[in-house]
């Protein structure tokens, strides 16, 4: 999936924190550490925030997944952007496609798989995962 799938959405626009503001095309995407065909842009980290909330852009290659894990005491959202899938919840499969919100409670198993067009998401976590 080309990024500028998502141009006038998210590639487009800016990160505003308060009287700062970051074009989102300008800050890097990170591999993630244990997952291939997995990238984040955190847009906002719990540095900034007290470790409150973190936010991410997530890009998930065609055919590839976040393997199964948990996140304890942390609530997770995810909102399609972009792309097809699914999340495995907590051994129950829900339907990605754009639009889709779906919120995973703290402690709850759950992977995430890209079809084969790839998935964006944009991800929060409370508290910060980052």
């Amino acid at each position: 999936m080309q990024s500028t799938e998502l141009s006038g959405f998210f590639i487009k626009g800016n990160v505003c924190k308060g009287e700062a503001s970051v074009a989102i095309k300008e800050l890097p995407w990170a591999e993630h550490p244990s997952f291939k065909g997995v990238h984040m842009k955190h847009l906002l980290s719990g540095q900034e925030t007290a470790g409150l909330l973190s936010c991410h852009l997530v890009r998930i290659d065609p055919n590839c997944e976040i393997g199964n894990h948990i996140h304890d005491g942390k609530v997770e959202v995810h909102t399609v952007l972009a792309g097809g899938g699914g999340c495995e919840l907590d051994g129950k499969w829900v339907p990605y496609e754009q639009g889709t919100i779906s919120i995973i409670p703290s402690a709850a198993p759950h992977k995430v798989m890209a079809g084969q067009s790839g998935l964006y998401l944009y991800a929060k976590f409370s508290p910060a995962l980052v």
